[in-house]
């Protein structure tokens, strides 16, 4: 599908950036070419990897036509794509993490919907795929709200301004770009950043959009708790995502669209530092983006907690006033007593699960024992079953043997002289009361003659 399409495949370029992936770049690769309406083109960047990913491009490459490899060395994230981008010829654009997966039927949803709507951007649900036990869960309650604008059809951002970088997220691999309109607008990937690359690109397409829709299916396998992973290594990067959002920014405001969108713009900023704060891995790092926010990180981006009409929520209010009231002792400690308390409902709620289960598990013993007593009872019954099949079974057979030793006496009675010349002999008087019977029959006749 798509402005070219044919019926076998997908009117795409796919791209997708590697490095150092070779553990999950086959799973990536054969969930692409394996779509039910797999892409015309897929262009992998391997970014300088090392552990064996240029060999696995490299026989993709030579296995599938559609496949081509662009080897760099060590550009980045951002500039991979770009350089991607640059060699993409189908109608829409896809950029999938060479670590994570999509579900087959991605595709053909994604361009049937651009088709009939004429989307420049499609954006869809995604599954959580941890990789430390291997299995797919949710994402957090409310990373997605595509009702807050999606209207059933297609939206731009005027439809609810304040929530478009809150509903939408500024991922890029779990939505679907018409390639013209991102050459148009000229949007490509921040290049001078090692994460949070795609803060400026997904969040300008997302403002620079005139028709956005939405699917909501989880098409997209986004892997988790991944060890050397971008972002588990984000302290070296820590205020990197800062950069990010100062680059949508500065963007935004370059286009007039700044005021329009400065609410949503501020709020998802705001969360965002939030989320990078909490998860970075040292007290250095943390202490770090700490007192860069409170300094001068919140001005640069517009966030003032005075501002009250500013916040879409009032939890976020109170935790900006929190770090620009505290120092980063104090800050600390709170955040540790937050946690305490996470640790503490977490654990009830799992003493209370885990009670739940041991119902749940006693239960389904006491079914199983019923089960056993009834599987036992009917084994009994056939037990008896068979033993009298078996008697029958005995008494026919004997029946059978007797029947056979009665068919061979008769056959030996018949076999022998003494039973021969009995026959015979009966069979003379048989033949003089026939002829007593025919003279008499000739004489009656003669009479009435």
């Amino acid at each position: 599908m798509g402005e070219n399409s044919t019926a076998l495949t997908a009117d795409v370029t796919v791209i997708v950036p590697v490095r150092d992936c070779a553990p999950y770049l086959v799973q990536c690769l054969d969930s692409i070419l394996g779509q039910t309406l797999p892409p015309r083109q897929v262009v992998c960047v391997d970014d300088g990897s090392v552990d064996g990913s240029s060999a696995i491009l490299d026989r993709f490459a030579r296995e599938n036509a559609c496949v081509e490899v662009l080897h760099l060395d060590g550009v980045g994230p951002g500039a991979a794509r770009n350089r991607g981008f640059e060699r993409a010829t189908g109608a829409y654009t896809l950029f999938v993490d060479a670590d994570d997966f999509i579900e087959p039927c991605l595709l053909e949803l994604a361009c049937k919907q651009a088709d009939e709507r004429e989307s420049d951007i499609v954006a869809w649900d995604i599954w959580f795929f941890n990789d430390r036990f291997g299995h797919r869960q949710y994402p957090s309650e409310g990373t997605f709200c595509f009702g807050k604008l999606d209207n059933g059809s297609v939206f731009s951002w005027k439809n609810n301004p304040d929530w478009l970088f809150l509903s939408f997220q500024s991922w890029a691999w779990n939505k679907l770009f018409r390639t013209s309109f991102l050459r148009n607008e000229g949007i490509r990937f921040q290049e001078s950043v090692t994460r949070s690359e795609d803060v400026p690109f997904t969040c300008m397409a997302l403002a620079a959009a005139k028709r956005i829709s939405c699917i909501y299916d989880r098409l997209s396998n986004y892997r988790v708790a991944r060890a050397g992973s971008a972002m588990a290594t984000k302290d070296a990067h820590a205020l990197e995502f800062f950069d990010a959002f100062l680059c949508l920014r500065e963007e935004l405001e370059k286009r007039n669209l700044y005021d329009a969108l400065r609410r949503g713009f501020a709020n998802f900023a705001f969360s965002s530092c939030l989320y990078n704060l909490h998860t970075v891995k040292s007290q250095e790092a943390m202490e770090k983006v700490y007192r860069f926010l409170k300094d001068e990180g919140f001005k640069k981006l517009g966030i003032d907690g005075n501002e009250e009409k500013l916040w879409l929520n009032d939890g976020w209010r109170e935790e900006w006033n929190r770090i620009t009231d505290m120092n980063f002792g104090a800050y600390a400690f709170y955040r540790m007593q937050v946690l305490a308390n996470a640790l503490d409902d977490a654990t009830a709620v799992g003493d209370h699960v885990a009670m739940d289960l041991r119902a749940e598990i006693d239960e389904r013993d006491a079914t199983i024992v019923l089960k056993d007593r009834e599987l036992e009872e009917r084994d009994e019954t056939i037990r008896l079953r068979d033993t009298a099949i078996e008697e029958l079974n005995g008494v026919i057979a004997d029946r059978d043997r007797t029947i056979a030793e009665k068919e061979a006496f008769i056959q030996e009675i018949l076999g022998c002289a003494e039973w021969k010349v009995g026959s015979a002999l009966c069979a003379a008087p048989r033949a003089v009361q026939r002829k007593i019977l025919a003279a008499k029959e000739e004489k009656k006749g003669s009479r009435e003659a």
